[in-house]
């Protein structure tokens, strides 16, 4: 083998050049292993949400209650007031 006269330096030098290149691909390793746990972790939430939600709107639609649902949260806090009021027959709105 030929040497080309590598000093004890330069070869220290490359040991650590070696060194910090295999931890700044551990560091890449880990920050794609945890993006890819993240997103698995939001699409398991979105699965939940649509797996209750969806049944609930369906329900909504056959029995008749998806109109009086769909009006904006002020509304439906009026309309909730109205009826809590009349439940306990006081006249006052």
């Amino acid at each position: 083998m030929l040497r080309l006269g590598v000093t004890g330096a330069v070869r220290c030098e490359l040991a650590n050049m070696r060194l910090q290149l295999l931890q700044v691909q551990r560091r890449r390793d880990f920050l794609v292993a945890a993006i890819l746990l993240e997103k698995q972790r939001q699409h398991q939430q979105q699965r939940r949400r649509t797996m209750w939600v969806k049944p609930l709107l369906l329900r909504r639609v056959t029995l008749g209650h998806y109109d009086t649902h769909s009006h904006s949260r002020a509304d439906a806090r009026v309309t909730r007031k109205l009826q809590v009021l009349s439940a306990h027959g006081t006249g006052d709105v």
